[in-house]
């Protein structure tokens, strides 16, 4: 655990990220290290890489379009997107897998950071795996009564996220009705139902789900 913290706080590129985000998410689910894992940081540490490699905007791919007749540095750029893509899809199944072990769900659901940036892989258009990962994710923390169903309310968006997953919505309101928009909208349905929950019953808001 040790060598990984070291390993996440040297490494350079999205390639070495990738690895220590999916140490991390292989962990998750393994009794002997999950105690391990959560002494050392391992959150922490996919966090940190995050802030590095997950992208922000759509700047870099802007600049890239600008300079499209540099072919060699439209190949470079390509190499480096294939690899960042695949570091988020890991830093989404990573925080997936985290919010499913004992005493993961917690550290997820109060770590500073982590709910905002699985709402935005959840919100991610154009990387299918991060997103579905992300959403997981966000609905396995609503689903704890105690910390995180309200920490999940409580992030901006998070909260219309999940109702329109539950509506049958889906990535762009077209695969609602495939086995993968299904678990979505259960998965969501059911995070909303342990929000709503959550609060006093004066301050539920549906009666519907």
């Amino acid at each position: 655990m040790e060598l990984l913290a070291m390993f996440a706080r040297d490494c350079v590129d999205p390639s070495s990220a990738r690895m220590v985000a999916g140490c991390v998410a292989n962990l998750c689910g393994h009794e002997r290290t999950e105690r391990s894992l959560h002494e050392c940081g391992g959150l922490a540490l996919v966090l940190r890489v995050a802030e590095r490699w997950v992208p922000k905007s759509k700047e870099v791919g802007t600049q890239v379009s600008l300079l499209f007749t540099f072919v060699f540095f439209l190949f470079s750029y390509g190499q480096l997107y294939s690899m960042t893509s695949c570091f988020v899809h890991k830093v989404a199944r990573a925080l997936a897998n985290y919010a499913k072990c004992d005493g993961g769900k917690m550290r997820v659901a109060t770590h500073p950071g982590a709910l905002a940036l699985a709402l935005r892989l959840a919100s991610d258009p154009d990387d299918c795996a991060a997103r579905r990962h992300a959403r997981s994710a966000l609905c396995e923390i609503a689903t704890d009564l105690d910390v995180g169903a309200g920490a999940v309310r409580d992030v901006p968006g998070a909260a219309a996220l999940l109702r329109h997953l539950a509506d049958g919505g889906g990535d762009d309101g077209t695969h609602g009705g495939s086995d993968e928009g299904e678990r979505e909208r259960k998965m969501a349905r059911r995070a909303l139902r342990r929000m709503e929950k959550s609060l006093p019953p004066d301050h539920r808001y549906s009666d519907r789900l």
